[in-house]
């Protein structure tokens, strides 16, 4: 069986290639002219007109045959209505009547049906021929676009080339140029003999296809939520697609808190949070469910469709998966025509947008000098003032050490490059599309030459694309989909978030980073000293946590999928069957090599005044070091097999359209390592059946009704299958009779309506959530018998049964509109709430005296409200043919609201969560900072310590009113600031072409978000590093402002000082010019262009980029990127 599939796998691809080598395509410039299309190009078809006019019954013909109408409205009689009904009637019969009725001449020029005016009154000339080249706004050339001479038939078609040669019949020529999903155009013919034409891409043709759940609608008919972007403004320097959501897309918050290589991915939410469960949408990549990880793997080069599906009636056909959103996103397939062959290289600069900043080495002594002062005014100094004098002058770096970490760890800058080959082409039988790219990122740690191998991140990721499709007979297509994508990762042994956290722990006079090695020493003499937390009693050092040893990693993904498309016409006119069979692989090897570091500590030294020098001994720190390197390793992986049946019907009934879908699919999930847990191994199902319902009449009135049955091995029997429907309404306003006299200025206004459920069985960590789970080898175990020599273990219940937990169903309700202006300003707003219901969580009512202890059971216990608008804004409009303006804004507010957990009876009502966001922010109120010792005398104990003195922040007792306790603990925690997950999110970006020259900005940002700052507290344990913003600004006994920024220094840990309170709460709110670009199409084939990422940033907040949000800062920043790349097409 297996041989057999594999040599019928070779026979395709060398049929597939047979037929590449025979394509043999030509053009004819100078055919007869026809009144009528040549009727060997046609079919029969059945066409009924009722009261149509001439748009509505060329949309009929369209639906009917393969062919396009090209036309200027202005030609057409609104007022002219047919009536008639054609059975198996020649096309060229049907258009016939069209002419003589309307007056309307036809031509065919490839797919395209020109339509004219008849009985033209230009006036006729001697023939002269004209020659020209039609290209996209990109310098692209556009094969297939039609080039017409107004008021005529006489038209012809642009080659493989975009190239066109046409001979002019009128005595005032005009040309019409018009391609689809592009604005025609028009234009006068002078005396030059060779036209270069570039077509602007038309929101309105772009849109007139939607990508949505298991299929695609006309852009007039979709009723639901979908938020649609062209891939090509997805194509930033970087290799992370989800880096590019921020601000593009209207409904998804998308922030990014690491810039390191591998794990610079974004976070995001489909409008928002409306759970405090798993909030991860579904994403689909060519009907196949990926990862979050595999998504972010996508090259956007490969993209030619991506939708989000955000409301009930977008997401209710994928029934148990779709409650936070859906990402469907299509790959590019072959097409016809010869081999067309496109490249791209990119080279980046990469930067940190922004570090903490450092006090230092000699501010860093004299403020631990006085921190121990404020403890206890009797106490010695840490540092005498030789040591700071020493220091200050620079004598010896072994003896005055004076070390700045983040210059001896990072580099000022990395380098990126990126590259992609992809060829596409095909004939009528066969068409393909490859792609190959290669992704190299080095990270910002500094290499060194200190050992044998590279301890910088150095990851080179290369992404595989392979659609082929081929017609076997004239309504059956089959397609063969394989995409891989491989990455190979090398770093340091410790992980560089590690390393950057260590920088707070290693101040900069403790020790030097090493010291010289002896000759003859097989090792390098690490600085260290005695006192710390680490073994041996040492301190961090993160230059040998950065040099000891190495990480790699190679993990691997393929995905293959077989399709077939079967056209079943000979049943029933628009009716067929698409299928597909997919398997993906996942698999990761993980391996440390490291050795343990030796370190030293200064004994003592000497001072030889005549030679200016030192002398110093030398001790090596306990009984550590080895120079040869110990490894471990890990393996991971997953695999997943799906299958899909989908049934569709698509049909237009004079003024109605008609389209039905039904869908069967199955998914099984396993993992490839085993383990010991039982439940883990076993095999993850689940299936389900969708549909979807959706009716026009005369594309002014809509309705669309989608269900999911769906079920889950999560829930019990009766519980394991959920139904989930929803139903959607618009009314096209614009296209009504009566409005005809509008539509110059408002080209649309359209109303739609949905309401609906989606399902969640992604409930938690664990498998079969409704089981029990005893442990009958528990260590809670006796032991027994007369010598007390017997022992058996003991029983815990770690899980108790509940065969109620069922789905988590959100319920859905939009409302949106979309205005078109003018045919050039385009808006589309939203404005949605969810309530979500039955979200699993432990049960917190449940007395410990019961005698469960921990093991609370799990219930569908929660309820969300979620509830925002998602806007977006664009524009476009060309001045001549040299320039062209378009702008794009979205703006996204989603603010959600716990309706009800399962919460114990609360003394302190105000420390409920119920009415307050999912990721509220929780502290003490601070007042300010204590004045003297009466003021502490006279106020609240605060209990967080048992000592603190004036300089230390003072909290507001919010709980004395209920307990009259007079004391300040966790009960006086009160809700602040915004959420921890911005509700707000924008973005505007402009971009001009003039001439061959492009440029393009994007702004972003967002609003209504906070984080605490923590981990600041200088000294104490590790002897901590002091960032220059509390050397800036903090209390002391000559200096005592109360509104300090920082509180009064201590030697020892302050708790009472590092609670979260609003003394440390700070509005994370941004706006950055996340992106600029400006190109040069040099020629037809080749373009240059230089881009940037994350160039500028306004915030209040400036002690570290903002993005990162809370903590100190102390992690791999967001990265600026600059970068030059070319373009060239073959």
């Amino acid at each position: 069986m297996i041989p057999g599939f594999y040599r019928g796998i070779r026979h395709s691809f060398a049929f597939i290639l047979a037929c590449f080598t025979c394509l043999n395509y030509s053009y004819s410039a100078n055919k007869t002219l026809e009144k009528y299309i040549d009727s060997t190009q046609l079919e029969s078809i059945d066409l009924m007109l009722q009261e149509n006019n001439l748009e509505k019954t060329f949309q009929l013909i369209e639906s009917k045959t393969s062919l396009k109408f090209s036309y200027d409205k202005k030609d057409l009689d609104n007022n002219l209505k047919l009536t008639k009904t054609f059975k198996k009637a020649p096309l060229n019969q049907v258009l016939s009547y069209i002419s003589s009725i309307s007056g309307l001449e036809f031509k065919i020029i490839g797919k395209t049906i020109n339509v004219v005016k008849g009985d033209s009154n230009n006036k006729r000339a001697p023939q002269r021929k004209i020659n020209g080249t039609v290209l996209d706004p990109n310098g692209t050339p556009i094969p297939g676009a039609n080039v017409v001479e107004v008021g005529t038939t006489n038209g012809v078609a642009t080659d493989f080339d975009g190239k066109f040669e046409i001979d002019l019949i009128t005595a005032e020529p005009k040309i019409r140029v018009s391609y689809v999903g592009f604005k025609a155009i028009e234009m006068e013919i002078g005396e030059a003999a060779t036209y270069e034409i570039t077509l602007q891409e038309s929101a309105e043709a772009l849109d007139e296809v939607v990508v949505v759940g298991f299929g695609e609608q006309k852009k007039v008919s979709v009723v639901g939520a979908v938020t649609a972007i062209k891939p090509e403004e997805m194509k930033i320097p970087s290799s992370s697609l989800s880096q590019s959501f921020a601000g593009r897309l209207s409904g998804v918050i998308a922030v990014q808190r690491s810039g390191e290589p591998g794990r610079d991915a974004a976070q995001f939410w489909i409008r928002g949070i409306s759970t405090f469960g798993n909030t991860n949408p579904l994403v689909f990549m060519d009907g196949i469910e990926i990862s979050l990880g595999d998504l972010n793997s996508i090259d956007p080069t490969n993209i030619q469709n991506f939708s989000i599906l955000k409301d009930a009636s977008a997401t209710a056909i994928y029934g148990a998966r779709g409650a936070n959103g859906v990402i469907l996103i299509e790959t590019k397939r072959g097409m016809e025509g010869k081999p067309r062959i496109n490249v791209t290289v990119e080279n980046s600069f990469i930067s940190p947008t922004q570090y903490p900043e450092f006090t230092d080495a000699v501010t860093f002594m004299n403020m631990y000098n006085e921190a121990r002062k404020n403890q206890n005014p009797f106490q010695p100094p840490k540092f005498s003032e030789d040591k700071i004098q020493g220091t200050r002058e620079a004598r010896d770096p072994y003896i005055y050490p004076n070390v700045d970490w983040l210059d001896e760890l990072f580099s000022d800058f990395s380098i990126r490059k990126y590259g992609n080959l992809n060829i596409r082409g095909g004939g009528q039988t066969a068409r393909y599309y490859m792609s190959a790219s290669i992704f190299h990122d080095k990270g910002i740690l500094k290499e060194t030459d200190v050992n044998d191998f590279d301890n910088n991140i150095d990851q080179k990721r290369y992404n595989f694309v392979n659609n082929i499709s081929v017609n076997v007979t004239p309504t059956t297509e089959l397609e063969l989909n394989l995409n891989a994508d491989l990455i190979n990762y090398n770093g340091p042994a410790v992980d560089a978030s590690n390393i950057f956290g260590n920088i707070m722990n290693s101040n900069p006079v403790r020790f030097p980073v090493t010291y010289p090695t002896p000759e003859g020493s097989g090792h390098i003499y690490f600085g260290n000293t005695t006192g710390g937390f680490g073994p041996y009693n040492t301190f961090p050092n993160p230059y040998a946590d950065l040099v000891k040893g190495y990480k790699e990693r190679f993990s691997s993904t393929f995905i293959s999928t077989f399709r077939i498309r079967q056209q079943l016409d000979m049943i029933t006119k628009g009716l067929s069957f698409k299928a597909f069979a997919s398997f993906k692989n996942w698999t990761s090897s993980e391996i440390t090599r490291s050795y343990e570091p030796y370190f030293y500590q200064l004994d003592g030294y000497q001072y030889d005044p005549q030679t200016d020098t030192y002398e110093y001994e030398l001790s090596q720190i306990g009984q550590g070091g080895r120079e040869s390197l110990a490894q471990s390793g890990s393996n991971n992986g997953d695999r997943s097999f799906m299958t899909q049946a989908a049934l569709n019907y698509n049909r237009t009934f004079g003024k109605h359209d008609v389209s039905g879908l039904l869908v069967y699919l199955q998914r099984q999930y396993n993992v490839n390592v085993i383990g010991s847990d039982l439940t883990s191994s076993l095999p993850s199902r689940n299936q389900g059946v969708s549909g979807r319902l959706t009716y026009a009449y005369d594309d002014r009135y809509l309705a669309e009704v989608n269900f999911g049955y769906n079920g889950s091995e999560n829930f019990a029997e009766g519980k394991r299958f959920g139904f989930f429907p929803s139903f959607a309404m618009g009314y096209v306003i614009s296209n009504e009779p009566y409005f005809k006299s509008l539509k110059k200025s408002i080209s649309l206004l359209k109303l739609r309506a949905s309401y609906g459920e989606s399902g969640n069985d992604r409930i938690g960590a664990v498998r079969f959530p409704y089981t029990s789970n005893v442990n009958l080898g528990a260590d809670n175990g006796f032991t027994f018998g007369q010598n007390f020599n017997n022992s058996r273990p003991g029983v815990a219940i770690t899980r108790y049964e509940n065969n109620s937990i069922t789905w988590e169903v959100g319920k859905k309700i939009n409302v949106g509109l979309d205005l078109g202006l003018f045919d050039k300003v385009t808006l589309n707003v939203d404005v949605f709430k969810e309530r979500r219901e039955g979200i699993f969580m432990q049960r917190n009512t449940i007395p410990g005296t019961i005698g469960i202890g921990d093991t609370k059971p799990y219930a569908n216990l929660g309820e969300v409200e979620n509830k925002g608008v998602d806007v977006s804004l664009s524009y476009n409009q060309s001045f001549g043919s040299d320039l062209i303006v378009s702008s794009r804004g979205t703006f996204t507010f989603a603010q959600n609201k716990i309706l009800a957990m399962d919460e114990p009876n609360l003394k302190y009502s105000y420390l409920s969560r119920v009415g307050r966001p999912v990721n509220q922010l929780w502290g003490l109120q601070a007042e300010r900072l204590f004045i003297d010792q009466a003021e502490i005398d006279n106020s609240p104990t605060q209990t967080y310590t048992t000592q603190y003195y004036p300089g230390d922040i003072k909290y507001t007792d919010i709980s004395n009113e209920i307990d009259g306790q007079n004391k300040i603990d966790a009960n006086d925690r009160t809700p602040m600031g915004h959420p921890s997950v911005p509700e707000i999110t924008y973005g505007y970006g402009i971009n001009v072409m003039y001439k061959k020259f492009d440029f393009g900005v994007l702004f972003q940002g967002i609003a209504r978000v906070s984080f605490f700052m923590s981990g600041l507290q200088p000294f104490a344990q590790n002897e901590r590093n002091v960032l220059q913003a509390i050397a800036n600004d903090y209390w002391t006994e000559d200096n005592q402002n109360l509104y300090a920024f920082y509180p009064r220094l201590s030697e020892s840990e302050n708790p009472n000082n590092v609670q979260n309170s609003s003394w440390w709460l700070r509005d994370g709110s941004f706006m950055r010019l996340k992106s600029a670009e400006i190109g040069f199409q040099y020629n037809r084939q080749v373009r240059f262009y230089v881009n940037g990422v994350n160039l500028l940033t306004f915030s209040k907040f400036n002690l570290w980029d903002p993005e990162m949000g809370g903590g100190n800062g102390l992690g791999y920043p967001p990265q600026r990127t600059f970068n030059l790349g070319a373009q060239i097409n073959l």
